[in-house]
């Protein structure tokens, strides 16, 4: 919501502290999900986060990968996808 609103900064910082919170790498259901945001607030912020931003969608597709989360690993994918072609138009 934050995102949508144009708050991204704010975003980021819940993304990051729900991450923070996580007792165990890679446990929690949505986790894969909030690494993608956390990819898509950064890139909001500004193309000088692309690096960061690629590494959090990579960690989300990664992480889906090992949960098993058929969706979320694509929703990763296309993240990474839209970040590439990003990279190629520049």
């Amino acid at each position: 919501m934050l995102l949508a609103a144009g708050r991204s900064a704010e975003g980021l910082a819940l993304l990051d502290r729900a991450i923070a919170a996580i007792d165990e790498p890679g446990v929690g259901f949505y986790l894969p999900e909030i690494y993608r945001l956390r990819g898509e607030c950064l890139l909001a912020l500004g193309r000088g986060n692309m690096d960061e931003a690629r590494k959090a969608f990579a960690a989300a597709r990664d992480i889906a990968i090992r949960q098993g989360a058929v969706i979320f690993e694509r929703r990763a994918e296309a993240s990474l996808g839209e970040i590439t072609n990003i990279r190629t138009i520049r």
